[in-house]
């Protein structure tokens, strides 16, 4: 996420804030045109951590479930419509340790 802050990129960031950097945490939300209601959430699923090799397929930890689903209710109380940019999430991973990690469903979406 640094390097996108010493690009030349637009926006400065691509999207991503110093509270992003702060928290080590790169999901963000934007929405593309202030006349239309869409709402674009970048999800930043990967499963991570040293004994977590398989960076390729998604998982949620505790963190990014509850922000996800509060932005999801923040879009549908608005009225917007969502567009989720992912890695794709594979409930059925063997690396994830599922004391860590959730596979999203939440109640009412």
């Amino acid at each position: 996420m640094r390097e996108f802050f010493s690009t030349t990129s637009n926006p400065v960031g691509h999207g991503f804030t110093q509270a992003n950097l702060d928290n080590d945490f790169a999901s963000y939300t934007f929405e593309p045109k202030s006349n239309i209601p869409i709402k674009v959430i970048a999800l930043d699923d990967t499963v991570k951590g040293p004994t977590q090799p398989n960076y390729a397929l998604g998982g949620l930890d505790q963190a990014r479930l509850d922000w996800l689903t509060a932005e999801l209710q923040k879009g549908h109380d608005e009225g917007k419509l969502m567009i989720i940019a992912h890695i794709p999430i594979n409930p059925q991973n063997s690396f994830a340790d599922p004391a860590n990690f959730s596979f999203f469903r939440a109640p009412g979406f």
